[in-house]
């Protein structure tokens, strides 16, 4: 067929054009079935890392209520209820991450014992029944997660529980992990799923604990009739799936993994409309092209020419990409060895090289084993070991290495699991903490030299005290024998020496008598026994008489409780605080007031006086050893009365502190248990147990 010449070209173009239209569709849709893959392949990786972190905090959880619970079955069961001490554990395990926001204690009717969110806890204060609440009914071997409810502050919580068990076997209540969503949502807050994508934490029941974007009306309703509970995850407990969203018509791409452990689901999805989007733009791009070449056939050698720059670019981009991840890991001071399912070593960074001491070569393809200072061998050392990596993986554990040297050393690996053509591969990052060790063996040493230290200069200070009084008892003694011998006699100046003597010997009596009396109550045991408090306040009133009357003070005394303590110390503690009182009374008339408030594990003593009151920047101050505001030419003392109440308060587990302005009194309050028992004789178990 002959083709006039003039339309030649027009031939030319039209097949060029189909050609070109022909590659651009083909290429069109495989750059879409790849761009799903791609979607595909990154909702699945997202999916992984999500699940990993639920499983890592749920299992920190599961540890800390294990800690916990330990805690509270040390407390025998009568006791729980507003147990104080108990308490205060429980809130000193708390994460310092805020992934647990609190613990509840319950008892088996369902009543709330001791609560850290608050000062609910005791009897009386019961909670509605709950599937996660009733201990009767049989949890998961390890622990249990309820659904996503409001708390007593209206905010969210995610309750995680473990039963608490008597020592005779008998389910004995649960103890409640309360674990802020929001610990999860930052998470999720990071992730970027596009317009229209989300992520999100299910229970296995279908109730929804965390979700991005936030949306609080989604936790109020039960998607157990979705496609994921209702199809998915029958079959399988992790997948990746296309499909069309019933409730906005939206196509996503999403992936689901249930954790094995924990009865939560991690839920992933990005929208194909945000997964196409540079696709899309693609396609527009390459019709205008197409239009461009129908009308300049010329222009084809260009497009075809940035189609290929566009995609070496990609390339590049890459392979610097991974070149970049191989510097990173390359430049890490921890080792990171890569080790198959055969426990066989595939690759190691410069750090691993240095820490085991061999290049990177003598170190492929041997077992992993080698590197541990293990037992021998079994019979089967891959499969042995394969099982060991697979047991290991996800936790991090100190270890004895090996160099290639045949030395040991401690050291510290944590084990990842992926997945890779089927098989496992575990990635293992090694750190030497050899030098930690050492730190830690030192930090230990000087302690207990220091606590000996601590020892033998209180003994040194009780007996260099003790032994002073004498002599100094003989030169006051002698000092006024002179005075009455000769006295007379003496000129001024020498009589006035005399009075040096036995100011000086006065003064430093009462230091060294002061010096016992603190030195007392750090020695021996406490020595227990009820101590109604009025009574003890009326006798310290007694002794105090001559110098109340000088005062002409006015003391009032309240109703107080009967505690377990040491009387002699308390009696000690009062004598300084009222003599304090007087001493400090400045111009007015002192009225002194003592009195107290209890609970059932506690008890509050007040002393207050109208004196002449402290600065607050000096409350802290005044109760320090040898401390003194004031010159003895004002008010007379040895400074250590404060620092003796601080030591008898410390060693009844309690504490000393003072509320007071200038010119407007002090009240000084002892916060100790009202029974002493436990808070001393630990005290006393620590001292004998000391080196």
């Amino acid at each position: 067929m002959h083709i006039p010449p003039q339309r030649q070209p027009f031939l030319m173009a039209v097949v060029a054009c189909v050609g070109l239209a022909s590659f651009a569709a083909y290429d069109l849709v495989r750059e879409r079935d790849l761009a799903i893959q791609d979607a595909r392949a990154d909702t699945a990786n997202l999916a992984r890392l999500l699940e990993e972190h639920a499983r890592q905090s749920l299992r920190r959880v599961e540890l800390t209520l294990s800690d916990a619970n330990h805690r509270v079955t040390l407390v025998d069961h009568e006791a729980r209820a507003g147990n104080r001490d108990l308490r205060q554990q429980l809130q000193s395990l708390l994460p310092s991450d805020g992934l647990v926001r609190g613990f509840e204690l319950i008892d088996p009717k369902g009543a709330v014992l001791i609560s850290t969110l608050s000062n609910v806890g005791g009897k009386g204060n019961s909670l509605p029944p709950r599937d996660w609440s009733a201990p009767a009914q049989k949890l998961q071997p390890r622990v249990g997660v309820g659904a996503l409810e409001a708390d007593r502050e209206g905010r969210w919580a995610l309750p995680v529980v473990q039963q608490v068990t008597a020592p005779d076997g008998r389910i004995d209540g649960v103890l409640t992990a309360i674990v802020d969503p929001a610990y999860f949502q930052s998470l999720f807050d990071a992730i970027d799923t596009g317009r229209n994508g989300f992520v999100t934490l299910f229970h296995a029941q279908g109730w929804m604990l965390a979700t991005s974007p936030a949306n609080d009306a989604l936790f109020a309703r039960n998607w157990r009739d979705v496609p994921m509970f209702d199809e998915h995850l029958p079959r399988s407990p992790t997948g990746t799936v296309q499909q069309v969203m019933a409730h906005d018509g939206t196509e996503r791409v999403y992936s689901y993994r249930a954790l094995k452990d924990y009865p939560v689901v991690v839920l992933i999805g990005v929208s194909l409309t945000d997964a196409l989007a540079d696709w899309r733009a693609r396609v527009l791009w390459d019709s205008a092209l197409l239009a461009l070449m129908s009308v300049l056939l010329t222009g084809a050698a260009a497009v075809m020419a940035r189609h290929l720059t566009r995609r070496e670019a990609a390339e590049r981009s890459l392979a610097e990409s991974a070149e970049q991840t191989r510097a990173i890991v390359g430049g890490v001071a921890d080792g990171i060895v890569t080790i198959n399912h055969h426990g066989q070593i595939e690759s190691v960074n410069r750090a691993g090289e240095t820490i085991f001491g061999y290049p990177s070569e003598g170190l492929l393809k041997r077992q992993a084993r080698e590197l541990l200072a293990l037992p021998p061998e079994p019979e089967t050392p891959s499969d042995w070991f394969a099982a060991a990596l697979r047991n290991a993986a996800g936790e991090r554990t100190e270890v004895t290495g090996r160099r290639n040297d045949g030395s040991v050393f401690p050291m510290e690996i944590s084990i990842t699991r992926i997945d890779r053509g089927g098989h496992p591969l575990y990635i293992a990052l090694v750190r030497d903490i050899t030098q930690r060790k050492r730190f830690e063996t030192e930090l230990q040493a000087q302690r207990t030299e220091l606590e000996v230290m601590n020892r033998e200069l209180e003994d040194f200070a009780f007996l260099s005290s003790h032994d002073l009084q004498e002599p100094l008892r003989k030169i006051r003694s002698f000092a006024q024998l002179l005075r009455q011998r000769i006295g007379s006699t003496l000129e001024e100046r020498s009589s006035s020496y005399l009075d040096y003597i036995d100011e000086a010997s006065g003064r430093l009596q009462a230091l060294i008598r002061d010096l016992l009396d603190y030195s007392r109550t750090s020695r021996g045991q406490l020595t227990l026994e009820p101590v109604d408090l009025k009574q003890l306040t009326v006798a310290v009133v007694n002794d105090l008489s001559s110098a109340i009357a000088e005062a002409r003070a006015q003391v009032e005394i309240g109703d107080m409780p009967i505690v377990q303590a040491d009387a002699t110390q308390l009696r000690l503690l009062l004598q300084n605080l009222l003599s304090n009182a007087l001493k400090f009374r400045g111009t007015r008339t002192p009225v002194i007031s003592v009195w107290a408030e209890a609970d059932e594990s506690t008890c509050r003593l007040h002393v207050s006086d109208n004196g002449i009151g402290i600065d607050p920047k000096y409350h802290a101050a005044i109760f320090h050893s040898l401390k003194r505001l004031h010159t003895r030419e004002q008010y007379a003392g040895t400074g250590l009365g404060l620092a003796i109440c601080t030591r008898v308060a410390e060693r009844h587990g309690g504490r000393l502190g003072v509320t007071s302005a200038p010119g407007q009194g002090s009240v000084f309050t002892l916060s100790m248990p009202m029974h002493a028992q436990s808070a001393a004789a630990q005290a006393d178990s620590l001292a004998k147990e000391a080196p």
